[in-house]
Parts: C-alpha cells; sequence; structure tokens
C-alpha cells in the first residue's frame, strides 16, 4: 500500500472522491457556524482587529510582507487586503468570520483529497477531515478569526508535504500552497528535517519540499530581524510539559469544559486525561507495527505535532501559567484550555482513523470479509466523531468577552468623527478587551454611510 498514488487509482473515483470532499466541505462549514454562538460573528478577535486591518489601512499592499512578533503572517494579511478592499469597514469583522469558516471547510475538503495517499480508506478520510472542525478545543477561540488560522495553515501544510502530487504540475500547484502555508506558521519548520525523506520516497515532492524551506527561510529572516517581544522563551521544566501537555491537549478532549476541568484536576490530578491517552496509545502502538512506511511516517509526523506544537507554545510564552509542576501555582491561575493544544489535539486525534486504516488494509491482505471489516471500521469512526461533536457542543467560546460588536463601533466612531479631522483616531472596541485603532479618514471613506 506504500507504493499508492493518489492518481494511480482509477480515473473514475476522482468524481466520486471530488463530490464527497464538497459535502465534507459543506458539512464543516456548517459546522463551525454552529459551533461559534451567531451574535459573536460580529467580533474581531485579536490581531484581526488591533493589528492586521490598522497595519492594512496604514501601510496598503505593503502590510502583506510586514513581520509581527518575530514571523510572517501571509494568509491573514492577505484575507485582511481582500476584505477591507472589497466590503465596508462595518461589515469587517462579520466577514472576516464567515472567509475564515469557508476557509477551514475548504481545508477540511483538501485534507480528505490528500490524505488519500497515507490513508486510502474513505471513511477514516472522512473522520480525520471532520477532525479539523471538531477537534473540541479549537471552538473557544481558535475557530472563525484569522488570527489563529496558522493553526489550519500546519494542519494541512502536514498533509500536502504527505501528498503523492500526479504530475510535476499538481506538484508545483501544491507546493503553491505549502508556501502560503509557511509562510503563514513559522512551526512548520518541524517538517524540514522529514522532508528529504518523503522527497527520497517520491521526486515529485520535490517542489513542495523546496516552498516549505522558502517558506521557513523568510520565518526565520523575519524571527531575527522582527524578534517577539513579551514572550519568556523560558525553559518550564520537563514535568510541567508533561503534565500541561496532559491538560491541554488530552484532557479537553473528554473534559471541555474548563470549570469543569478544574474540578477534576482539584479531586483526580491527571488520572483522567491519562486514562484518556490509553486508546490513542494502543492506536499508536498498532499503527506503528502493522503499517506501511508512508504510514509510519505520517504517525512520526502526528507525534512530532502533537509534542512539539504544544511545548513549544508554552515554552516560548514561558510565563508562571504553565508551570504546572510547581505546587506554589494554584488551579486557577493555570492555563487551561491554551489554544496551544489545539494542533496537538488534531494531530492525537487523527492516530485513531489512521489505525482503523491500517487494520482495514490488514484484514484485506489476509482475505477477511470486507463487509465485516467495513461495518465494523465504520463504527469505530463513527463513535470517534459522535465523541468529538459531544465534546464540541460543550465548548464554551470566549469570543464574547468584548460586549460591544464591530458594525455598532464602528458606526458609535464614525459618529464621533463628526467634528474631528481625518487625522483623528477611533478606539474600537474587539475581543479580548483590545481596542482596533481606526482614523477618521479611513471611517469615512471606507464605510457605507
Amino acid at each position: 500500500m506504500s507504493g499508492i498514488r493518489s492518481g494511480d487509482t482509477d480515473s473514475r473515483v476522482g468524481a466520486q472522491e471530488l463530490l464527497i470532499a464538497g459535502a465534507v466541505g459543506v458539512l464543516v462549514l456548517g459546522i463551525v457556524l454552529l459551533r461559534v454562538p451567531s451574535g459573536e460573528f460580529d467580533v474581531p478577535w485579536a490581531e484581526d482587529g488591533f493589528l492586521f486591518l490598522p497595519e492594512f489601512l496604514r501601510l496598503g499592499p505593503a502590510s502583506l510582507v510586514e513581520g509581527y512578533a518575530g514571523y510572517q503572517h501571509l494568509l491573514p494579511r492577505s484575507m485582511t487586503a481582500l476584505i477591507v478592499s472589497s466590503v465596508p469597514l462595518e461589515h469587517y469583522a462579520v466577514t472576516v468570520f464567515v472567509a475564515c469558516a469557508a476557509l477551514t471547510a475548504a481545508i477540511a475538503s483538501a485534507v480528505y483529497l490528500l490524505a488519500r495517499a497515507t490513508v486510502p480508506f474513505p471513511p477514516a478520510r472522512l473522520a480525520i477531515a471532520l477532525i479539523t472542525a471538531l477537534v473540541p478545543l479549537a471552538g473557544q477561540e481558535v475557530l472563525g478569526n484569522m488570527a489563529d488560522v496558522h493553526t489550519y495553515a500546519m494542519w494541512l501544510g502536514l498533509w500536502l508535504l504527505l501528498a503523492r502530487p500526479r504530475t510535476w504540475w499538481s506538484s508545483a500547484l501544491l507546493a503553491g500552497g505549502m508556501f502560503v502555508m509557511a509562510a503563514t506558521e513559522v512551526q512548520l519548520a518541524l517538517y524540514i528535517l522529514i522532508a528529504p525523506l518523503l522527497v527520497l520516497r517520491d521526486r515529485r515532492r520535490l517542489p513542495l519540499a523546496g516552498a516549505l524551506l522558502a517558506g521557513v527561510i523568510w520565518q526565520v529572516i523575519t524571527f531575527l530581524t522582527v524578534p517577539r517581544a513579551g514572550s519568556g522563551f523560558e525553559w518550564i521544566g520537563f514535568a510541567s510539559l508533561v503534565k500541561g501537555w496532559l491538560l491541554n491537549v488530552m484532557l479537553p478532549m473528554v473534559v471541555p469544559h474548563l470549570v469543569t476541568q478544574r474540578e477534576v484536576v482539584a479531586t483526580t490530578g491527571v488520572l483522567v486525561p491519562l486514562l484518556a491517552l490509553i486508546p490513542f496509545v494502543a492506536a499508536i502502538i498498532y499503527a506503528a507495527i502493522k503499517g506501511t512506511t508512508d504510514q509510519r511516517i505520517l504517525l512520526g509526523l502526528l507525534l512530532l505535532t502533537t509534542v512539539a506544537v504544544y511545548s513549544a507554545g508554552a515554552i516560548v510564552d514561558g510565563t508562571d501559567a504553565f508551570r504546572y509542576a510547581e505546587g506554589s501555582i494554584g488551579l486557577d491561575e493555570r492555563a487551561q484550555n491554551a489554544r496551544y493544544g489545539v494542533l496537538p489535539q488534531m494531530a492525537m486525534l487523527t492516530t485513531i482513523p489512521l489505525a482503523v486504516a491500517v487494520w482495514v488494509q490488514a484484514r484485506r491482505a489476509r482475505g477477511r470479509s470486507a463487509l465485516a471489516t467495513a461495518i465494523a471500521s465504520t463504527v469505530v469512526l463513527a463513535a470517534l466523531i459522535v465523541a468529538m461533536a459531544v465534546a464540541s457542543a460543550s465548548t464554551v467560546s470566549i469570543r464574547g468577552w468584548t460586549a460591544s460588536q464591530w458594525s455598532y463601533g464602528v458606526t458609535a466612531a464614525l459618529d464621533a468623527c463628526r467634528e474631528l479631522d481625518d487625522s483623528a483616531m477611533q478606539a474600537i472596541p474587539i475581543a479580548p478587551f483590545r481596542t482596533a485603532e481606526v482614523s477618521c479618514g479611513d471611517l469615512r471613506a471606507r464605510t457605507a454611510r
């Protein structure tokens, strides 16, 4: 199975696969729209309001290559430029949310198609694609905003790197997407070491590896020339990393609500996340033993992602809130449900469908009943999807921290500009407890009033 290329199967499958991928996109779009309360569609989050928007208004297209906090944000900055140039300013927040929801849906569709090279069993790929939107922790602050779209950039980058392009032209097309992802999420640098091995297994991956390297080099140059400020970059200790990983990656998958989490941790410590880890360990061991070489490489990338992404976030943050092993830090002061756990959750959840796909191909290789195998594996995958959906429904969005909606804020700011000149600045409330600084000139020129 490791030698299967996505383009080598019967061409008649193409239309069917595209149809399923389209259905996945529609389903994921609906999930995202349902997971975030509709009243929060009109609330910009973090950099969407205080950085991307003001810098585009001030710099124009030059803002697309502007570094911030040590890295590039090519995808969100490009989205900002397109949105601000296309819709009145008072509709900015809602348009950003809808655009991000549509982007997440498109990424889920792409994951379904790209995963075919390593996970040929369609129900398993369907589960992996749905993980894009159903990972429980994502609903708290990551879904529906450009500030955290880098999470999905790295998720897509993983599957792009593993894809087996049928032609050099398709490889070049995928490489363009890879460059955008790498120029959006600096942590894609993690995959640089594995890229040569993947190229050796399929030389048509060379453009993808080159695009990854180019994006990472740009990120490194930005890190050196626009250093990140305000982060501790302190080693918090191995014990704190392990405990923090259990509390921010494993625990939210079974106990998604923060208040309940703290009650569970106060009474049982890390017992619940350790128990939750058991089926994942079983899936990892099985896939490592029975999987093909390509599937083992995928498994290695998933494990690297789940460990390194959380650890990097906690270390770069460097605050006492991530020192879980130190008894002086109370539960209310510890960072739980931290966004650093979202991508690691996605990677861990993927090990289950991967193991199912490996089991299916092993059964088929031994000539076992195809129907019984399909039914059993689909039941397992359906249970995983239902469990994710239930946990996701319990995650509380925090976008509502700012009561004022953007459209009303823009209207109020425009009214305040009546007696002021164009250079006067207005502070429009955004979440979480921040403001977007917009000039009266831009308000007058870019609103529909």
